[in-house]
């Protein structure tokens, strides 16, 4: 028998997809029902998609650039309603530039909506996100936020 103190409530999806430029809508399409399950905030599901579609977006234009496609793979974990975990990786080749003119603003939106991120290069790209979701149950939608 189980102690319900002891019981970790952790919900997972697991993606993987040929990195074409088609792929990137429905794995964010899949990822916003997944968040929507999970029963957290509109709005925080509205910047979670943004800043994931950003790391998609990176890893569809850039990481097989000259090669022959690979794949890409979105994971989302919540462990116990208290963080969520998304990951974006690719096996391609990370590459280093200089910045184009206006261009460039992902990064630093991931950054400004995330908790955390971290970038891992080597075997491809991982770009993982992470999200305080301790206060963001409640799906409350735009109006009932700005009534409350």
């Amino acid at each position: 028998m189980y102690d319900q103190g002891t019981i970790v409530e952790a919900c997972e999806l697991r993606l993987e997809h040929i990195a074409t430029r088609d792929c990137a809508m429905p794995m964010r399409h899949a990822l916003g029902a997944f968040l929507q399950a999970r029963d957290l905030e509109s709005r925080f599901c509205a910047d979670v998609i943004s800043a994931v579609g950003e790391a998609l977006a990176n890893a569809v234009e850039h990481a097989y650039m000259g090669n022959p496609l690979g794949t890409v793979e979105l994971y989302a974990r919540e462990d116990n309603a208290e963080k969520l975990v998304v990951a974006v990786r690719d096996y391609g080749t990370f590459i280093e530039r200089d910045p184009y003119p206006d261009r460039g603003f992902g990064l630093p939106m991931m950054h400004a909506i995330a908790d955390a991120i971290s970038i891992e290069t080597g075997n491809g790209t991982r770009v993982q996100l992470l999200f305080d979701t301790s206060r963001r149950h409640g799906c409350v939608s735009g109006s009932e936020a700005v009534a409350s």
